[in-house]
């Protein structure tokens, strides 16, 4: 099991990805006009930054007992999005069922030129740079801003939860639910995907719980921070063919993300040892 958690370690490059979602009322601007300001905004941007911290927790019992899978990532990343350019750095930790010490792994990712690069090291090596063809999916995964529209256009469920500041920002504070849908092309999708079959699993059986709380900017209408909680409980019999060995697995997982720097120059350049990355189809 752990094996193959590791075998997914490229699609976890772009799966720690929070969608966001906004609406509600707060001192008087109301629900529509905040989510309308944001779109329109959102829809404006040519470069950002952000800043994410994440965890994920899953929890696999069968009749041999139950075993653990602890992930926890920090990143850090700038983007491009007028020519699809992006720098990323992942910083990783991995525990697990009978592991007596921490696995730790740093990633590298960027997109130049229509290419993906990425590189992963450990403790114990250097690893190796790989390149291939940037696509589309890709390229929408990988860019939070993006995402973050899509789960807004789908937000339901929604309540105020005031206003706070946010690294001295004031900030529209909301808590929602994306539609179903969102969810499974986010979260769901990129990151069990390859752990058990995920064509045709009936998610709202599943899922347990799903908020977002969400900062936006009061002068800007823009995403200053988020954080995601999903919760979900999976019997064998609610999935298709699963290389784990599980009879029910429960899945946690938290994310906060801050945003800056919109709109403003970013410096992305490609490490001058990626330039020979050998092309694969990592």
């Amino acid at each position: 099991m752990a094996k193959h958690y590791l075998g997914l370690y490229w699609l976890l490059l772009l799966a720690l990805v929070v969608p966001l979602g906004l609406s509600g009322c707060t001192n008087g601007v109301g629900a529509q006009a905040i989510l309308s300001n944001a779109l329109s905004n959102i829809a404006t941007l040519n470069t950002y930054k952000y800043t994410q911290t994440s965890q994920e927790v899953l929890t696999v019992t069968s009749k041999t007992g139950q075993g653990y899978i602890i992930s926890r990532g920090n990143s850090t990343a700038s983007l491009n999005i007028i020519n699809r350019e992006m720098q990323r750095t992942l910083q990783s930790s991995l525990d697990q069922t009978g592991q007596l010490v921490t696995r730790y792994l740093t990633s590298y990712t960027y997109f130049m030129d229509g290419w993906f690069y990425g590189k992963a090291s450990s403790p114990n090596d250097s690893g190796q740079w790989m390149k291939k063809e940037l696509t589309q999916d890709a390229w929408m995964i990988s860019n939070q801003i993006g995402r973050d529209a899509d789960a807004l256009k789908s937000a339901h469920k929604i309540t105020k939860a005031g206003v706070e500041k946010v690294d001295g920002v004031d900030c529209y504070v909301i808590q929602f639910t994306p539609e179903m849908d969102t969810l499974t092309k986010s979260y769901l999708a990129d990151n069990l995907n390859g752990l058990v079959d995920i064509n045709g699993v009936d998610w709202s059986k599943i899922l347990k719980s799903y908020s977002i709380r969400e900062w936006i900017s009061k002068d800007k209408y823009l995403p200053v921070k988020n954080q995601t909680n999903i919760s979900l409980k999976m019997e064998r019999q609610d999935v298709g063919n699963t290389l784990l060995n599980m009879d029910s697995m429960t899945v946690t997982f938290t994310c906060s993300t801050t945003y800056s720097d919109y709109n403003e120059p970013v410096n992305i350049q490609l490490p001058v040892d990626a330039l020979n990355a050998e092309e694969t189809s990592f």
